[in-house]
Parts: C-alpha cells; sequence; structure tokens
C-alpha cells in the first residue's frame, strides 16, 4: 500500500489497521504520512466528531488566550452569567474554521458575525449534562458559520465592536475596551502567564481552597468527626461558578466548595474515585458539606482567601492561600502529574503499560512514529 491515491475499488482499498467504521477513501488511511495515521485516527480527525469536539477546542483556546491577553474585559463575564466556551468559543471557532477553509477576509469576517449570533452557554447550568455541551455547541457553531459565509451568507461588519454588539452584551458593566489595538500575534498569554494543569477532577475554582485544605491536614491532621465548621473566604469571582451548594449527583458535586472540602477532609485526597453517588451521599461527607460556609470578601485577585477550620475541642486551624498546585506560578512536581495520570487512564492499560505510556509521553518528540506508544485495552 503506497501513500499515492489509489485506483482500486473504494471497499477494497482500506488498509488492514483502518477502523472499523472507516469511510472509503478516506484520507487518513490513503495519502496521511503513515507515522502520523495512529494519532490521526485517534482523533477521528477525518470525521466532524474529531473536528467539532477535539481540535477546534484547542485552536479557540489559543484564541481565547491571545483576547484575554489584550484584556478586553475589566469585568469578567461569567459575573454576569456567560460561560467563556460558549461564548467566545463559538466566535474562535469559526476564525478557526474560516482559516482552515481559505476563505477571505470578507468572507472570514462574515463567519465570525455570524458566529456572535450562535455564541450561548449560561454559568447556571453548571453541574448539568448542559455544561461540556456548551463547548460542543460552541465548536459546531463555528464550523456551521465558516460553511453559511462561504455559501455566501452576510453578516454585520461590526457586530462584535458595536455599542449593541456582542462584546457590550457579554460586558457585566458594558464595559468593554473597545478602544486599545488588538494584541493578536503580539502578545500571547502562555508566554506571559505560563502553562497551568489541573490536578482535581472538578471546577478549576474550588482548586484553592481543595489544595489548601489539603495542606492544613498535612500539617495539622484532624478527624471529619472533630470538625465543628469549615469557612471558605474568597470574593465572588472565585465562587460564582460552584453554583451547587447541595450536592445530588457527580455533576452536582463537580461544581460545589462545599463538596471539595468534605472530599478532602474525608478522603485527604480528590480523584475521580470520590465522583460516585455513594461517596457524595455517605453520611460523614454530607455532614462535612453542612458544616461548611462560604464567606464572600469584597476583594480582587487573591488577596486574603483563605479558610478556617472549627474543632469541637475548641481549636481554631487557619490556611491562607494564593495559587493552587499546578498553577504557572506554583509547579506541580514530577509526581504529581504521574498521580493525575494515573487516576485519568485508571483501567485502560494492562498493568504497567500506563507508566510506560506515561514516560514516553514526557519525551515524545524522540520517538520515531506514534505507533511506538502502548495502545488502549479500550481501543
Amino acid at each position: 500500500m503506497t501513500d499515492s491515491k489509489p485506483d482500486l475499488p473504494a471497499d477494497q482499498i482500506l488498509p488492514k489497521d483502518a477502523l472499523p467504521d472507516a469511510a472509503p477513501l478516506n484520507w487518513v488511511d490513503h495519502w496521511a504520512p503513515q507515522a502520523w495515521r495512529p494519532l490521526l485516527r485517534l482523533v477521528r480527525i477525518d470525521r466532524p466528531i474529531g473536528w467539532w469536539l477535539l481540535l477546534l477546542p484547542c485552536w479557540w483556546s489559543s484564541a481565547l488566550a491571545a483576547v484575554a491577553t489584550g484584556q478586553p474585559y475589566p469585568d469578567p463575564v461569567h459575573l454576569k452569567g456567560w460561560h467563556p466556551t460558549g461564548t467566545f468559543g463559538a466566535i474562535a471557532a469559526a476564525a478557526a474554521a474560516a482559516s482552515l477553509r481559505g476563505l477571505s477576509a470578507n468572507a472570514a469576517a462574515h463567519a465570525v458575525s455570524l458566529a456572535a449570533s450562535m455564541a450561548s452557554g449560561v454559568i447556571a447550568n453548571f453541574g448539568s449534562m448542559a455544561k461540556p455541551y456548551h463547548a460542543g455547541r460552541a465548536a459546531q457553531s463555528g464550523v456551521i458559520a465558516a460553511r453559511l459565509a462561504a455559501a455566501g451568507m452576510t453578516a454585520s461588519s461590526d457586530a462584535l465592536e458595536s455599542q449593541l454588539g456582542f462584546l457590550a452584551a457579554v460586558s457585566p458593566k458594558g464595559r468593554a475596551d473597545l478602544d486599545s489595538p488588538s494584541q493578536f500575534h503580539r502578545r500571547w498569554f502562555m508566554e506571559s502567564h505560563g502553562l497551568g494543569f489541573k490536578l482535581f477532577p472538578m471546577c478549576y475554582g474550588a482548586h484553592r481552597a481543595l489544595d489548601g485544605m489539603l495542606a492544613l491536614l498535612a500539617k495539622t491532621p484532624f478527624q471529619p468527626d472533630e470538625v465543628e465548621s469549615i469557612e471558605v473566604e474568597s470574593n465572588r469571582g472565585q465562587f460564582s461558578n460552584l453554583v451547587q451548594t447541595n450536592p445530588q449527583n457527580v455533576l452536582d458535586a463537580k461544581f460545589s466548595m462545599e463538596f471539595a472540602m468534605a472530599c478532602a477532609v474525608v478522603a485527604k485526597r480528590c480523584t475521580r474515585a470520590e465522583f460516585d453517588l455513594p461517596f457524595i451521599h455517605r453520611p460523614d461527607v454530607r455532614n462535612i458539606m453542612a458544616r461548611t460556609s462560604r464567606i464572600y470578601l469584597e476583594t480582587k485577585g487573591h488577596e486574603g482567601d483563605g479558610l478556617i477550620v472549627h474543632l469541637k475541642d475548641g481549636l481554631r486551624l487557619e490556611q491562607r492561600f494564593t495559587y493552587p498546585l499546578g498553577h504557572a506560578r506554583r509547579p506541580a512536581p514530577p509526581e504529581a502529574f504521574w498521580t493525575k495520570f494515573e487516576d485519568c487512564v485508571a483501567g485502560a492499560f494492562e498493568p504497567g503499560m500506563d507508566r510506560q505510556l506515561f514516560g514516553q509521553l514526557q519525551s515524545i518528540e524522540r520517538l520515531n512514529a506514534l505507533s511506538e506508544l502502548p495502545v488502549s485495552m479500550e481501543t
């Protein structure tokens, strides 16, 4: 089999290692470099699900980073109830799709403006199945916007920056910066802010307090039945995404500060294993959640954030925090990454293969081909 276009009938030309549902004459199996094919098949890049739900979100995150560096919003949009992934994501995905389709500058502008009318996603849906749907919907909207623009559909030339446009609409106080020059291709978020990693499988808004509680427990151990009360102190921006105060299911728990505190105190960790109904409804977990309260500070950033634990014997424990472990300003050690990786791939590989894969990924640029990586038992 060569990488040139085959002349055989479509039903005879798929290679033996093609996916069972591969379409005849798909470009991955016939024209992509051999060494790239395992990864391209993994992300389903030759079919819409690959582009919409896997690749485009990566591109729009880069676009979001560039926008964030320019600081067009003095007020975080999520304080007005907008989910940035669902709103900005649709526009960034449209820009990426327009570029992929090779649209003219004029058509690309129409695609972006069309996407502004498709952007949606509210914080109120955090803790439900609708929240991850925001990402897929945003990617889909971007692709559709580019297709419509390519077909000749038009939109307003100032749908983003108009006083009645997208930026003004999602700004909590209508204070979008429309005057400063764009920072695209001049200043990149990753270069100035660094790369961060989420070490816990729940909303990032809980990570600082969660990390702080684990640090407090390591310094001064105590048991769940010794706790009288827990007070978590932070500003409204940090609490805004944690919409669930009395979680009843796994999705609720991912967006609950109360569950984060109970998880740390009861399990002394926060991994995927804790996100199941039996654990969420354990009496000791429910008890700690009921004893946890939120203290709203009138501050910005991280000034003064912390937590206070009152024990039944009268002892008062306090922990202040700024950045969680894994933040670019507080890098995690290698063993923390392995713990997170092991938790994510649990049950997917034969014993020992997960560690092998983790090691290979640390120096992936040295691989001759991606086929050298171990294969999951689920593939």
